[in-house]
């Protein structure tokens, strides 16, 4: 019975919010953290050849460089060890500019703002500097991208960053899912700021070929900007949060109150406008790498737990389960519980277990 209501659980899930809930490695994490890093390269490098000269190591033993824009600060790699294409994205140079830039005005997604074409939406808005700095070179990436996927089909697609980087890999993500149907595509960030309107949190939370899983460190500022006090920027996907004594995960940040997951704490936004200048220090990637050194591969149990955050009151789990006939009635001790499934027939109800 529980293998059961738990499939019946994630399809659920999957028709609700069609954004991917596959979590990410470990293995992923370190991985693309890496790559988020290699992004930030040498402002002298006009090409592949700058970058392979400069990490022969890297490049002789598992990656390969397919693309390299110096205006765009994106590069496109395929991994011959760990059977990925790679997009990413550098980060910004100066803290100062990322967060002035993040009260931008926001313009229709895509590659011309005022004819949105991916999709035609002009409701669905984003970050004006993120999407011009995105379709500036998108066309070669979605290029680079389809032909090396032809080479090789089995491959995943996967498109990290870290704070300026990691707001273009999830623009430049929904946009590959937008043009590739066919293929899955896995956006893997760190300290990623909010991105867009509500609208867009939306179209990209409804993508089923698509996973955006974001990581943010302690109380980093970057992903909580603009600010509490610049409403209508939202973050789409699912929040990968770091703290001092475990992790926590957020389902599409928000949480889903229909599911019983919880989103980030209502202090979560304002936590890092309590002392800006520890905040600020926490952006900086190698803290990322750092953490998950140190933490997540020494203990994932307690430090990378791949399960969303769940709450429910004693109250409404009564009445759901005053309406669960047909199944086995679990004690619900406490306000915390360790799995929510849904009834067959009818979402609204779930039976619930402590």
């Amino acid at each position: 019975m529980a293998l059961v209501v738990k499939i019946l659980l994630v399809f659920y899930i999957t028709f609700a919010k069609s954004l991917s809930i596959d979590f990410p490695s470990l293995d992923d994490a370190a991985e693309f953290a890496q790559l988020s890093l290699l992004a930030y390269i040498d402002p002298s490098f006009l090409g592949c050849d700058d970058i392979i000269a400069s990490s022969p190591s890297i490049f002789n033993d598992d990656l390969e460089c397919l693309y390299f824009s110096p205006e765009s600060h994106v590069i496109v790699v395929s991994s011959r060890m760990n059977n990925y294409i790679g997009i990413s994205y550098r980060g910004s140079i100066d803290l100062e500019d990322i967060i002035a830039n993040a009260r931008v005005r926001m313009v229709a997604f895509g590659p011309d703002p005022f004819h949105s074409t991916i999709p035609s939406n002009r409701n669905i808005q984003v970050h004006n500097g993120f999407n011009t700095a995105v379709f500036e070179s998108y066309q070669d990436v979605l290029n680079t991208v389809t032909s090396a996927i032809k080479e090789n089909p089995d491959k995943r697609i996967v498109v990290t960053g870290h704070s300026l980087g990691a707001a273009n890999s999830i623009l430049s993500a929904t946009a590959l899912a937008t043009d590739l149907h066919n293929h899955f595509i896995e956006s893997i960030s760190f300290g990623s700021p909010m991105t867009g309107n509500d609208d867009w949190k939306d179209y990209v939370n409804s993508l089923q070929n698509l996973g955006i899983w974001r990581f943010v460190y302690l109380d980093d500022i970057v992903p909580r900007m603009p600010g509490p006090r610049f409403d209508g920027y939202r973050h789409p996907g699912h929040t990968f949060q770091f703290g001092e004594e475990r992790n926590e995960v957020y389902y599409l940040h928000y949480g889903d109150e229909q599911l019983l997951y919880l989103g980030a704490p209502k202090t979560w936004q304002s936590a890092s406008f309590d002392d800006t200048r520890a905040s600020i220090k926490m952006h900086f990637l190698g803290r990322y790498i750092k953490y998950i050194k140190r933490h997540c591969v020494r203990n994932p149990d307690i430090f990378y737990k791949q399960e969303f955050m769940q709450v429910i009151t004693k109250s409404a789990a009564i009445v759901k389960r005053q309406k669960m006939s047909g199944f086995k009635q679990h004690c619900i001790t406490g306000e915390k519980i360790t799995e929510v499934h849904m009834v067959f027939g009818d979402p609204k109800f779930l039976l619930v277990y402590s």
